[in-house]
């Protein structure tokens, strides 16, 4: 994805060991880097993060909301740039999204963001007010300062994680997140104990696996026989196993059992995984999060529907009347329509589950591709734009006269 979109703007992507950097290259101009990273693994950046800032460049970092909640983010590491999704911050897997992104910048970079920078600042009788502090949008500026048109913005799901986290609170979070921790190490005390090896020696929630008297064709299929995807890399002869706050007892004895760990007992294996270090002391978070009294507010069902429906009261929707402009964000879609995203069936697909789990989200997306293609009288559809802004990005960048 970033050599997709890195190419059109010329500039080169070197995909490499972030510890070989060649700091003299006076090309350099930035580097990305990910903790967790694929495999499961946790990394503390502050020293690359340093030589980053010493030699000019930019540091980003993707990371996970979930993770960050135990583990020292990636800011107080000296990342200039934080990036990833607040997907599992309340909104539901289906099949790869839609889901909010959060992108966070250091102060000096706060102006070349792109969307809107909510603020404080004041109405008219002088009492506090939230405006928009900061705006990039193509209707008020030059064209070639406008940069929303290169993001979409996830109003509604990023609503549902901000009220998730307003729910749970800090004390909340901490508690899914050290279950959800725990849960990958009595899965990783339980794969040693049978002479598998835990490849990654720290790790969050994913643990990436050598299996020993087994092929990894062997142990997914009887996974998949269980009920249960896990991730092969082929080329390492390796399994990764993810885990969260839906992963049950029943699932980490069904992943043991597939291993060879005959009649596991969890509560054994819970003692021993509470002698496990995974995430070392220096890599653990120190500063609070979420001080702010709305976290502490809202603990029952009743108590948050009442504070959405106020700030429901505040906005202005198709609830009170017609909606101008026509926002693509705003038009009334019916009840009908909404149906489905209550449907754990088609609201709970694994974006990287196998062919044969996914044919109906297929076989809908085919259906809808020909719909589109039968009105427009054009040849190919791409579904990947998720806004009009998105497709009008995914066509300058296709177009060769645009390019």
């Amino acid at each position: 994805m970033v050599g997709t979109r890195a190419e059109p703007l010329k500039i080169k992507v070197v995909v490499g060991d972030p510890n070989l950097i060649d700091w003299s290259d006076s090309s350099l101009c930035g580097i990305l880097v990910q903790t967790p990273d694929a495999m499961g693994m946790l990394h503390d950046f502050t020293t690359l993060f340093g030589k980053a800032k010493r030699h000019g460049a930019v540091s980003c970092c993707g990371t996970d909301l979930m993770a960050s909640v135990l583990l020292k983010p990636p800011g107080e590491m000296g990342a200039d740039v934080v990036l990833g999704s607040a997907h599992r911050f309340g909104a539901p897997l289906g099949f790869g999204g839609p889901h909010a992104a959060f992108f966070a910048v250091k102060e000096e970079f706060k102006r070349l963001i792109p969307g809107r920078v909510i603020g404080i600042s004041k109405d008219s009788t002088g009492c506090p007010a939230i405006r928009m502090a900061l705006q990039t949008r193509e209707q008020h500026i030059k064209k070639e300062r406008a940069t929303s048109n290169i993001c979409t913005s996830q109003a509604l799901l990023a609503n549902v994680a901000a009220f998730y986290a307003i729910y749970h609170g800090s004390e909340g979070l901490k508690e899914i997140a050290s279950e959800v921790h725990i849960k990958a190490k009595i899965l990783s005390v339980g794969l040693e104990s049978v002479g598998h090896t835990v490849v990654n020696g720290t790790f969050f929630d994913t643990i990436t696996v050598n299996l020993k008297g087994i092929t990894p064709e062997d142990y997914v299929a009887c996974c998949v026989e269980k009920g249960i995807n896990i991730f092969v890399d082929y080329s390492h002869s390796t399994v990764s196993i993810s885990v969260d706050e839906a992963t049950t007892e029943g699932h980490v004895l069904s992943l043991l059992e597939a291993a060879g760990l005959q009649l596991p007992v969890i509560g054994v294996l819970s003692k021993l995984a509470e002698q496990k270090r995974a995430m070392p002391l220096q890599m653990l978070r120190k500063h609070v999060f979420l001080g702010h009294s709305i976290f502490q507010k809202y603990k029952s069902e009743s108590e948050l529907m009442r504070c959405i429906h106020r700030l429901h009261g505040k906005d202005y929707g198709l609830t009170h009347g017609c909606v101008p402009l026509g926002s693509c964000t705003m038009k009334l879609s019916p009840a009908a329509a909404m149906f489905s995203l209550s449907w754990s069936e088609f609201t709970n697909l694994h974006p990287l589950a196998p062919k044969e789990q996914t044919r109906g989200h297929s076989a809908l997306c085919l259906d809808l591709e020909q719909k589109i293609r039968d009105i427009t009288a054009l040849d190919a559809v791409s579904l990947q734009p998720n806004s009009g802004a998105r497709g009008e990005y995914c066509w300058s960048s296709c177009d060769p006269l645009v390019s």
